[in-house]
C-alpha cells in the first residue's frame, strides 16, 4: 500500500475514470512514520495547543457529493497527551459544519464529548474546543464541508478536458486544510494519516502529501 507523510496539508484528487456501475466507489489510502514536535512552541496562525495534545495519526473516511460541493464523514486523530492535567484539545476550522464529537476515553470506547466552536476570525476561522475525558487519546469529529471551502476546488464536468465529469482538488497550503478537515493546522505536526474517499463509481481519488 502506498505510504505518504502529512504536515498536515493533504492533496485529494478526484479524476475521471471509465464507468463501471452505479455503485459507490471507495478509494483507501494510508501512510506511517510521525516526527515529534516542538510542543514549546506556539504557531501565531494555529489556534492547536500543541504544547498539551499531539495529533499522532489522522484517519478520514468521507463522501464526495458533487452536487453539493461537500465533503461530509468523520475524521479521526489519535494524540499524545504532553499534559496529563489537560482537559480541552483546540483543533483549527474553517467553516465546517460540525455535527458531533466522541472521544474515546481509557477503555477505547467512544462516548460522545462536549464541544463547541469560538467566534470566526476572517483568515484563522474557528477554534473547535473539544472537552477530553481522562486518560481519552482519540477524538472523532463528524463534520461536513462548505462549497465554498477554500482548501476544495470543485470543476464542473465542461471546466475538464474530456467534458463528461466533475473534477475535485484540494489546496491545503498555507492553512487551508482547516477548511476540509478539523486537525492542528500547523507544520509543528507531523502524522500519519489512512483515509476512505467514497466516490461515484466513475470518479477515481488520488491522495498524496
Amino acid at each position: 500500500m502506498t505510504r505518504f507523510l502529512i504536515a498536515p496539508a493533504l492533496t485529494l484528487l478526484l479524476a475521471a475514470c471509465a464507468p463501471l456501475s452505479s455503485a459507490p466507489k471507495m478509494s483507501t489510502f494510508s501512510n506511517t512514520g510521525a516526527g515529534p514536535v516542538a510542543a514549546e512552541l506556539q504557531d501565531p496562525h494555529s489556534y492547536a495547543n500543541t504544547a498539551a495534545f499531539q495529533t499522532r495519526h489522522i484517519a478520514l473516511d468521507l463522501q464526495v457529493d458533487f452536487a453539493r460541493k461537500v465533503l461530509e464523514g468523520s475524521a479521526e486523530l489519535l494524540l499524545t497527551r504532553h499534559d496529563a492535567r489537560a482537559t480541552t484539545l483546540l483543533l483549527d476550522t474553517r467553516e465546517l459544519d460540525i455535527r458531533a464529537v466522541e472521544a474515546a476515553g481509557e477503555d477505547g470506547r467512544y462516548a460522545a464529548t462536549p464541544f463547541a466552536l469560538d467566534a470566526a476570525d476572517a483568515v484563522l476561522g474557528s477554534a473547535l474546543r473539544i472537552t477530553m475525558p481522562a486518560g481519552a487519546e482519540r477524538v472523532r469529529i463528524h463534520y461536513a464541508t462548505r462549497p465554498e471551502a477554500s482548501g476544495l476546488q470543485w470543476l464542473t464536468a465542461a471546466q475538464t478536458t474530456d467534458k463528461k465529469h466533475p473534477f475535485l482538488f484540494t489546496q491545503s497550503q498555507a492553512i487551508h486544510a482547516r477548511s476540509w478537515i478539523p486537525l492542528q493546522d500547523t507544520p509543528q505536526i507531523r502524522a500519519t494519516y489512512e483515509a476512505r474517499i467514497r466516490t461515484p463509481r466513475e470518479v477515481v481519488a488520488v491522495m498524496s502529501a
